[in-house]
């Protein structure tokens, strides 16, 4: 399951994930209408404005882009204040989409939706990584006055890494694959959303993150997880059947009547 997030709802924590590239935020979301601005992570200083990075998907912008932004109490234009915005494909309404955010260095940020677009943008200077951050928040603008947000936007499968990962790997999760299937060592937090409890558990230990408000538990898009491998072991001397045996190890085979990896 996922939940549907409304103007009042969010899910939060008061540290910040990550800290500077690189990095990369990846999510699913389903958006109620391609007309309002939804914010879909913020990591960033709680107790300030102007120092975050910013995620969102953006239909108050004509194409209806996915967006990206790095501030770190600067003006724009200039290497403290960054803004990037495809729009060679937008987002549809009530459709699930994949939006993955890459801040790989100070000079490469690129965005993809559907795994599609990678625009990348480039500042001479280079994009000062905002300084002091200690919030993380799914589903709304989470600085000093965050405000109330959009309404009716479904978020599931929120994962953040500490690296910059490539397009393959950006492909595979668009295609449904779990992010525990992507580059696992490089993870920091994983929350899956699936709308049962409060917080909502991080299989990566970061941190659970809390939901303030109702977001209501609704359908989860489709998911290729890791499972067991069922492998069948062959008693000794044969006879007598089988024996069930799991395994972990999706290289387990059977070998000469052994388990072998």
């Amino acid at each position: 399951m996922a939940r549907t997030f409304t103007a009042t709802s969010y899910l939060e924590i008061n540290s910040a994930v990550i800290s500077g590239p690189p990095a990369t935020v990846m999510l699913r979301f389903n958006a109620a209408n391609i007309t309002q601005l939804f914010p879909l992570f913020y990591i960033g200083d709680k107790d300030v404005a102007n120092v975050y990075w910013l995620g969102y998907a953006d239909g108050a912008t004509s194409g209806d882009p996915l967006t990206m932004q790095i501030r770190n109490a600067g003006v724009s234009p200039g290497a403290s204040d960054f803004r990037l915005t495809p729009t060679a494909n937008g987002y549809s309404a009530t459709t699930w989409h994949s939006a993955a955010f890459v801040y790989a260095a100070s000079n490469d940020l690129r965005i993809y939706l559907d795994a599609n677009d990678g625009s990348k943008g480039s500042e001479t200077a280079g994009v000062t990584a905002p300084a002091g951050m200690d919030r993380t928040s799914i589903g709304r603008f989470g600085d000093s006055t965050p405000g109330a947000q959009p309404a009716d936007c479904i978020i599931a499968e929120a994962c953040v890494w500490n690296a910059a990962l490539e397009l393959g790997e950006i492909q595979a999760y668009a295609d449904g694959a779990s992010p525990l299937l992507i580059r696992a060592k490089s993870i920091v937090a994983y929350w899956p959303i699936v709308g049962r409890t409060s917080p909502e558990k991080d299989l990566f230990g970061w941190g659970d993150i809390t939901l303030t408000g109702t977001a209501a538990q609704t359908a989860h898009p489709p998911m290729r997880y890791p499972g067991r491998v069922q492998a069948w072991k062959a008693p000794a001397g044969g006879g007598g059947g089988f024996q069930a045996a799991w395994a972990r190890n999706a290289n387990t085979v059977l070998v000469g009547g052994r388990l072998a990896a």
